[in-house]
């Protein structure tokens, strides 16, 4: 069997992903399960190409924006938001729901494939004392799919940049 997988250019793999475990659980989860996709209800198809020794980033978890973009966020880009920024490892759901539900949506410039996802983290009950989870994302706009770039915790709005989407009530 593993021959005539090494014959074919492009191996699919189950990887299985559950919001209810760690990086490091997700990661050995997916190793052990690949042959029982049915264990998790959450699963995401990843190509690889076989023997090339790279690391297969999992897919922790894809949203839909308010403006309609598959947005997906991996175990590589996880990793990379948490040793930049560890204050952001308990906010991972927080981040799924910046990306979901946003307050604004901020692009760079007008022609930019660099969007800026804002959302209050709900630290406090004063607004004025709360802080923002800022998701940084690369949209392709004809495909309608995007991709974190990073995401780190900030005080206030950028100032520069054009407000593409605003949720007028509050989540």
């Amino acid at each position: 069997m593993v021959s005539a997988l090494r014959k074919r250019t492009c191996v699919e793999i189950q990887i299985l992903a559950s919001k209810d475990l760690s990086l490091e659980d997700l990661s050995g989860t997916a190793r052990s399960n690949m042959d029982n996709p049915e264990q998790s209800s959450t699963s995401e198809v990843l190509r690889r190409f076989p023997g090339d020794g790279e690391r297969i980033p999992v897919v922790i978890f894809t949203v839909l924006d308010p403006e309609g973009y598959d947005l997906v966020l991996d175990s590589e880009r996880w990793a990379h938001i948490t040793d930049g920024h560890p204050e952001m490892v308990e906010h991972l759901e927080r981040l799924r729901a910046t990306l979901s539900t946003p307050q604004v949506i901020q692009r760079e410039t007008p022609d930019s494939e660099t969007h800026y996802y804002y959302r209050l983290t709900d630290r406090s009950f004063k607004h004025a004392q709360d802080i923002y989870i800022n998701a940084v994302v690369r949209r392709v706009e004809n495909e309608r799919r995007g991709a974190v770039k990073t995401a780190f915790l900030v005080k206030t709005i950028r100032e520069h940049g054009e407000i593409v989407w605003m949720n007028v009530k509050r989540n």
